[in-house]
């Protein structure tokens, strides 16, 4: 009778034990959360499901400058700006309705009336039973990260405008440069043709020399030009960028003067890069010309070379630039720097701060052309009076790359009555052409368009050696003329001539392989080397590259 009672007694003794347990593990679990709660960064507000605030925790307060006691029972509205449509009512109402509601970004209002951007996520509340209560609303204050990615943004479309700026005045320039080859080339052949028929002690002599220097002075004018448009031919070959600064160190000292010192910090075992030496040079030499001048008084020429990878995050703060592995060519002086201004115009062609008459403003523009036909990128940081930093990136070389094969010259091959099939569409150009070819010793084809050269090609009885066609023509270009003929005459041999190279014998200005090319102004004796060149090459070396453009 006693025995029962008692085991009641221990049963209920257990059960309350275990029931105060619990209810202090759920008030520890309680605490644990309203402490999160209360230390999270972000703002954590419940309210009402008509929009009421029940509580807000200390991350409210810090980021919206409000005590609870100023916000608890207001409607959660009054933190929407009258201009902004009010998000929280919507989200409320699809609370109500059971709908999944998504994070969205919106605009809040600070205690003292500072606009925050806020990334909101609203999450209903329910009851032991399941029914929906309330809401709970996560706002967490983006504002700097809204700002930073306006920024890039801004950024990125200040560079594309500079890029597609930079792009359509290149256009230009290649084409004027294009077009005034062909001038150029009739000058220099004139006035070389001329030449060799007046002697020294004619006066006329003097007055043809002084023509000719002058069209050779336009014709590295029209280079320079070339070099932005990035329409240069390139000899390219794998290299060691730091062989060619420490080579270039050495040459440049007389130049720049022995008030300025040059420093080098070149890496070692650097991977190579594919580039054409010259090219190069050409980059170094004018950003070191360029730093003396910026450097009057005398300073530091600092040239560093070193590798370094180039991330996706990296890149996408960059325009145009691709992820990989790079080498870092960086040239810093010391001198008077530049304001933002001048640093945005400063790849422009004929933009120079010097006075009239001290530079043709394309030393610079030539550089930005020459890295980016090599697939690189550049990069300037300057301040007035701190000096300033220009940083190339150029890729990698891939595993396996070799370079352009580099053609022997050949002597010119004079009185050997080749036949030559000049194809020129430039009239002017084409009577002075096939009027110095016999004078070299060769019989000549003259035609002005593909259509003609072809219908001289099926009608000629004898040998074609050579046909020396312009690339960029009407109807047909030099390389699809080529191809057409050689089915026709297998042993004929093709030199191409432009202004500039095209992508239907190069990419980015780099030959296709066996590619004999001339480029436009060219004197009549480089024509007789290029004519002995590739008449000097056996059968076995290809004309372009048949089966498509590279």
């Amino acid at each position: 009778a006693l025995a029962l009672p008692l085991a009641k007694v221990c049963a209920l003794a257990i059960s309350n034990a275990r029931a105060l347990e619990a209810r202090q593990k759920a008030e520890q679990a309680l605490r644990n959360m309203a402490s999160i709660v209360e230390s999270s960064k972000d703002a954590i507000i419940g309210q009402s499901l008509q929009g009421v605030i029940v509580s807000w925790n200390q991350g409210a307060k810090r980021i919206y400058g409000y005590d609870q006691d100023e916000v608890l029972g207001r409607h959660i509205s009054f933190l929407t700006p009258h201009d902004q449509p009010d998000v929280m009512t919507r989200k409320l109402e699809k609370i109500k309705a059971e709908e999944p509601t998504d994070q969205v970004e919106t605009v809040w209002l600070t205690k003292d009336g500072q606009p925050l951007n806020v990334s909101l996520q609203v999450s209903p509340v329910r009851d032991e039973g399941g029914r929906i209560v309330g809401a709970s609303s996560i706002a967490r204050d983006i504002t700097k990260e809204k700002q930073k990615a306006e920024q890039e943004r801004r950024s990125l479309e200040a560079q594309l405008q500079q890029a597609q700026k930079l792009e359509s005045v290149g256009r230009l320039a290649g084409g004027v440069a294009h077009d005034f080859n062909n001038i150029l080339a009739i000058i220099l052949g004139y006035c070389e043709m001329a030449l060799q028929g007046v002697g020294p002690e004619n006066a006329l002599h003097h007055d043809l020399a002084q023509i000719q220097e002058a069209a050779e002075r336009a014709k590295g004018l029209t280079r320079q030009l070339l070099a932005f448009a990035r329409k240069q031919v390139l000899q390219m070959t794998n290299l060691s960028l730091s062989d060619v600064a420490l080579n270039f160190s050495k040459m440049i000292k007389r130049l720049i003067g022995e008030d300025i010192e040059i420093k080098m910090a070149l890496a070692k075992d650097l991977p190579l890069v594919k580039a054409d030496p010259s090219m190069v040079e050409q980059v170094l030499l004018n950003l070191a010309v360029n730093a003396r001048d910026a450097m009057q008084d005398g300073g530091t020429l600092t040239i560093e070379t070193r590798q370094v990878h180039l991330d996706q995050s990296y890149a996408t703060a960059r325009f145009e630039v691709v992820p990989g592995d790079y080498v870092r060519l960086a040239v810093t002086d010391t001198g008077k720097g530049m304001d933002e201004a001048t640093r945005q115009m400063i790849f422009e062609p004929f933009f120079t701060t010097k006075d009239p008459g001290q530079g043709t403003g394309l030393g610079l523009s030539t550089v930005y052309g020459i890295v980016k036909q090599h697939g690189g990128n550049i990069w300037v940081y300057s301040e007035p009076e701190q000096g300033t930093t220009f940083t190339i990136y150029f890729p990698v070389a891939q595993v396996g790359e070799t370079g352009i094969r580099k053609l022997a010259e050949a002597p010119p091959l004079l009185g050997g009555g080749q036949t030559i099939l000049v194809v020129e569409d430039d009239a002017s150009l084409r009577r002075l052409i096939c009027s110095a070819l016999p004078k070299l010793g060769y019989e000549v084809l003259c035609s002005g368009s593909a259509e003609e050269a072809q219908a001289l090609a099926r009608q000629h009885q004898g040998t074609i050696h050579i046909m020396l066609s312009d690339v960029v023509m009407p109807q047909m270009n030099g390389k699809a003329l080529y191809e057409s003929l050689a089915r026709l005459r297998p042993e004929m041999k093709a030199v191409f001539m432009s202004g500039y190279t095209e992508d239907v014998i190069a990419h980015r200005g780099v030959l296709e392989e066996g590619v004999n090319f001339i480029q436009k102004p060219f004197s009549m004796k480089q024509l007789s080397h290029k004519l002995g060149s590739a008449l000097a090459q056996g059968h076995e070396t290809p004309g372009p590259a048949r089966g498509g453009e590279s």
